[in-house]
């Protein structure tokens, strides 16, 4: 099967390459940006990039159909926010199976205040206290609250102590909403899962760690969570969905509470990609059951980092703790891999990119890392 996989600056692209190309098939990696990792990944049968999605979604469009046909593309998986441009003209690709939703529901879930429309009366989670804001004069200073705008990513803009000179420069309006939603403190957990036409087949919770911008983890700790589990299921009985999913949770006094979702890839896939296989073109066919065992038995498998990222996420004062050098060691590196390597000095490159582009951009590294595929509610 020839799989053409986008975003492919995501290590989660890695990981779905290295899955696929593992079982024999031909994959093909495209980006708008010029040095992505997955453009140093061996084995690959080709890395193509095109302009950004964000800035030219037209010539994105015709870019997209035109490798689609070159390569006689049979699967396209999404892995970044590329997602919701691909979506809006997944209706001409209707010879190629599309790991993509409905447009509409893609955008409600990325919404985060739709998303709890969608989500209200699932079973095994709570949902926050949420409200949206469309100008200043909204926010309610006595609430023990966070704000952040409706269309974000990587915890950039949060806003975790809500006070007079915090919001004095805020930029709020009908245009640009914000949501002010309950604080909530505790243990951060966050979940992946896979859907085939409505059919959950591949689900993992995972534990979020060694985080930049106190959001991204770079670590990942799979753990066995009973209420999300129940969540997701009842999730799958509401909602028809196709493709990836995740959810970001926070447990409080015993209690689960989804705060935000993010309707494409996401780490959580490194946990789990050795219990998939893909077999047709026509469907996901997975040998294995709707849950995956490293789930249903209580026997989760090893955590997973992101690089040498993983170390210095939180600071350099990580580096000197103990228990940053034991998790490093008895966890695996997402990025190693012996069969399908990274070719040398990638992640240099890769990174020097993504540098170069914060700095010309003025902005954080998070924010640079979605240069140019972001989607923030424009129509």
């Amino acid at each position: 099967m020839h799989i053409l996989i986008t975003g492919a600056r995501a290590p989660v692209a890695i990981e779905w390459a290295r899955l696929l190309m593992s079982q024999g098939h031909q994959v093909y990696m495209t980006d708008c940006a010029k040095c992505p990792l997955g453009r140093f990944l061996v084995g690959i049968k080709a890395y193509a990039k095109t302009v950004s999605p964000r800035e030219n979604p037209e010539q994105y469009q015709r870019q997209v159909i035109a490798l689609i046909d070159k390569y006689q593309i049979q699967m396209l998986i999404p892995t970044c926010e590329e997602i919701f441009y691909l979506a809006q003209f997944k209706h001409l690709l209707a010879q190629t199976n599309c790991l993509i939703s409905d447009a509409n529901l893609l955008l409600k879930l990325h919404n985060k205040f739709a998303v709890f429309e969608m989500l209200s009366g699932l079973s095994g989670v709570q949902l926050p206290k949420t409200k949206k804001l469309t100008s200043t004069e909204q926010i309610d200073l006595e609430w023990d609250s966070i704000l952040k705008p409706v269309f974000s990513r990587f915890g950039e803009q949060v806003i975790r102590d809500v006070t007079t000179s915090a919001i004095h420069n805020l930029n709020i309006s009908e245009s640009r909403p914000w949501v002010q939603q309950q604080k909530l403190t505790g243990q951060a957990l966050c979940n992946y899962a896979l859907f085939d036409n409505g059919k959950l087949i591949a689900h993992q919770v995972y534990r979020p760690a060694y985080c930049v911008n106190g959001s991204a983890a770079t670590y990942f700790q799979p753990v066995v969570n009973h209420a999300i589990n129940t969540f997701i299921k009842s999730y799958a009985q509401k909602v028809y969905f196709h493709g990836q999913l995740s959810f970001d949770f926070i447990e409080q006094n015993g209690e689960y509470f989804v705060i935000e979702c993010n309707p494409r890839a996401t780490s959580g896939l490194h946990l789990i990609a050795h219990e998939l296989r893909f077999l047709a073109i026509e469907h996901l066919n997975i040998e294995k059951a709707v849950i995956p065992k490293v789930t249903i038995n209580n026997n989760p498998s090893q955590a997973q980092y992101i690089g040498f990222t993983m170390l210095i996420a939180g600071g350099v004062s990580t580096l000197f703790s103990t228990q940053t050098w034991r998790d490093f060691f008895q966890a695996k590196n997402a990025l190693s891999d012996k069969t399908y390597p990274l070719q040398p000095w990638a992640q240099i490159i890769s990174g020097t990119e993504l540098i170069i582009t914060a700095l010309l951009n003025k902005q954080s590294l998070a924010a640079a890392s979605t240069a140019g595929i972001e989607w923030n509610g424009e129509v």
